[in-house]
């Protein structure tokens, strides 16, 4: 309660990974720096028991990149990194710290950039890749945050759907079990255009924030606003409201 500690980038001939601890005024305690001749940013930052994780991402080639993870112990000493190689053309949408280990969502597109599919990739608490999974989905969907539950996981993102020569997006829930097989996936309907950018885990169901384009009295003309549902265990709205 009395320190922090910030995982950011730094910026010299290339990205580095900059991990600062400071006490509880904002004041440097000690602060490190990792990297490589090739470009590494950070992207968020856990604490364990020995120290820290760290988790970033490495250039791969021009396009592309990959996952890094660095352990560190309480001073901020390495104590190993590991690069996880991922598909080319995903974004990372999330990383959550869940029992045994690390969740990563995120949305995966084909070669030609027209389709994209959630990708869900488990990690342990060492860094190793226990599975990668694809979730094939009817649509354009992209998840964007991923929460543990008791039985599995919960992403909540969005999904565009083509009708004729328009293109939709509604918000979109799905239910994983532990191994990262779909389960179930729910849609929600609002405007032409609704998504989802997080989900939290309540003890009847699910609480989802996102966007709406829904027109009411006092919106304003260019757009909606935020949004906020209530769905029970299997993603049925209980309530909607916007704010």
């Amino acid at each position: 309660p009395d320190v922090y500690i910030r995982a950011c980038t730094s910026f010299n001939e290339s990205y580095d990974i900059l991990l600062i601890k400071t006490d509880k005024d904002g004041n440097e305690i000690w602060k490190k720096t990792f990297g490589g001749p090739k470009n590494d940013l950070a992207f968020s930052i856990y604490v364990v028991d020995e120290g820290y994780i760290i988790f970033g991402m490495t250039d791969a080639d021009e396009n592309n990149y990959n996952i890094k993870m660095i352990k560190t112990d309480e001073n901020g000493e390495k104590l190993w990194d590991k690069t996880l190689e991922i598909e080319k053309n995903f974004n990372i949408g999330s990383i959550q710290q869940i029992s045994d280990g690390y969740i990563i969502a995120g949305p995966v597109r084909n070669s030609s950039g027209n389709e994209s599919d959630t990708m869900i990739l488990k990690i342990d608490k060492e860094g190793n890749e226990v599975y990668k999974k694809t979730l094939n989905i009817n649509g354009y969907d992209m998840g964007k945050s991923i929460k543990e539950t008791s039985d599995g996981y919960i992403i909540a993102g969005s999904i565009a759907i083509k009708s004729d020569s328009s293109i939709y997006q509604n918000a979109l829930l799905i239910k994983t079990n532990k191994d990262g097989e779909l389960e179930w996936t729910k849609t929600y309907d609002y405007s032409n255009k609704d998504w989802l950018q997080d989900v939290q885990v309540v003890s009847d169901g699910y609480i989802l924030a996102g966007y709406t384009s829904k027109k009411e009295e006092g919106y304003l003309d260019y757009g909606g606003d935020y949004m906020l549902i209530k769905a029970d265990k299997n993603g049925n709205e209980i309530w909607m409201k916007t704010l």
